[in-house]
């Protein structure tokens, strides 16, 4: 596919192929996690679908976010599989948002294996991957499936082991919204009650500030396979309505747990020591239409180049979404907020502008697309061959299991030609291989 605005090359595509086993060396990967570069990503509102989007933008995001009620009828059956499809298309990643609407007691095993299958029949469409955000800021209390960490944890791994078994590009993440202000005024479960003492986590006998927003809601390391949040910059004092530039270094205190408040260290517990690769799953600049204050191309500029500046000191950020939206935001008095940069063309094309000068380490569609991976057996030797750029270098990762990606040797050296990895073969009759591709 072409597009009219070409970013700077960068890492390149993920290639896939069943194998028998091999012999891998340390540093793991999550499923679908880039092994260098970030995801850029966009929402998908009602009103454009994502050629519209393409076409706004001059090139094709890497992830596409959408919204999806959990509850398996027809008519959310055949929007789920429609959008995965025009996914598929652009061979990108596709980022859903599920949520229980009618509570976590209607997420069955019946319905969870549904979406996977419906997952696994987009993977042999082609679609780069899929990343499901089960029940986002489930740590929150407006939501019907908020502040009840059990049922919570319990309907997460239910999902996560459907998934896990029924398909290979498929990831769950795991994203609570961001602490400072925990629990939030109202508290949803009962004083006595088992949820009530699971969030009681300094045992003081009351849920205040001084309590692990996060830890309760946690599902299990063998289960998440991302972990992230929703970090907006909505201004710089609640309650929100005005106008207001980023304050300097917002983002990074928002990932490390002191941007307005003190909070446990996010992507140190998850990331840094928890090793789960983190998604951003939206991001965008408050801007109030019906309110004065800076020119809205200065405000959105700000936070993006924000974002630009950031990401980089954070490299376990691996995937960024914007909220490419215009809505009324009943927290801001029903005011309408756009918080998109591709509607307005001198918006677009600063942002534009700005990826290309300071996004190099963003990853677009075309950075997905997948160099066929070769498999011959040999006695006790299994080979690996692919068609080689003299531009490029190649990375081969392994997994038995699917989870865990273990790099494979160092980086390979494109010839123009065929290249070859010779390995022994192992014990388990099971593994997968993974080809990424390194443009200088």
């Amino acid at each position: 596919m072409k597009h009219a605005f070409k970013l700077p090359p960068k890492w390149r595509s993920i290639g896939l192929a069943l194998s028998l086993a091999a012999v891998c060396s340390a540093q793991g990967l999550e499923r679908l996690e880039p092994a260098a570069g970030t995801y850029l990503g966009f929402t998908v509102g009602s009103v454009k679908s994502i050629p519209e989007l393409n076409a706004r933008l001059g090139f094709a995001p890497a992830v596409y976010v959408q919204f999806f009620h959990f509850e398996m009828t027809a008519v959310i059956r055949r929007e789920l599989t429609n959008f995965l499809a025009q996914v598929a298309e652009v061979q990108a990643i596709a980022l859903l948002t599920l949520e229980p609407w009618n509570g976590l007691e209607t997420v069955t095993q019946k319905s969870c294996r549904e979406i996977a299958q419906i997952c696994a029949n987009a993977e042999a469409q082609g679609i780069g991957g899929i990343i499901i955000r089960f029940a986002h800021e489930m740590n929150g209390n407006w939501y019907a499936w908020g502040q009840q960490p059990f049922l919570y944890k319990e309907k997460f791994r239910l999902l996560a082991q459907s998934i896990h078994s029924m398909t290979t590009r498929s990831a769950m993440l795991w994203a609570p919204n961001y602490g400072v202000g925990y629990p939030f005024e109202r508290l949803v479960p009962p004083p006595g009650s088992s949820d009530y003492l699971a969030l009681d986590t300094n045992k003081d006998g009351q849920i205040t500030t001084r309590d692990d927003p996060y830890e309760p809601y946690y599902p299990g390391d063998d289960v998440v396979d991302w972990v992230g949040m929703t970090l907006y910059h909505w201004g710089r004092q609640f309650p929100w309505g005005e106008n207001e530039m980023p304050e300097p270094g917002s983002l990074a205190g928002a990932l490390t747990g002191t941007f307005q408040g003190s909070v446990p260290n996010f992507y140190a517990r998850y990331c840094q020591a928890g090793g789960k690769p983190f998604a951003i799953a939206e991001t965008a600049a408050f801007y109030n239409t019906q309110a004065p204050g800076p020119a809205e191309l200065d405000l959105k500029q700000a936070w993006w180049r924000q974002i630009f500046n950031t990401i980089p000191r954070f490299p376990m950020v691996k995937c960024v979404n914007w909220f490419d939206e215009f809505k009324p935001e009943p927290i801001a008095n029903n005011d309408l907020i756009d918080w998109r940069i591709t509607s307005d063309p001198a918006i677009r094309t600063a942002f534009l502008q700005d990826l290309h000068n300071g996004g190099q380490f963003l990853l677009t569609a075309d950075d997905l697309q997948r160099p066929a991976l070769a498999i011959s057996r040999h006695a006790s030797q299994v080979l690996l061959h692919w068609t080689s750029r003299i531009d490029h270098q190649y990375q081969l990762f392994s997994t038995e299991d699917l989870k865990k990606w273990t790099r494979i040797g160092h980086p390979i050296a494109g010839t123009g030609g065929e290249l070859r990895a010779s390995f022994q073969m192992g014990t388990s009759g099971a593994e997968i291989y993974r080809l990424e591709v390194l443009r200088p």
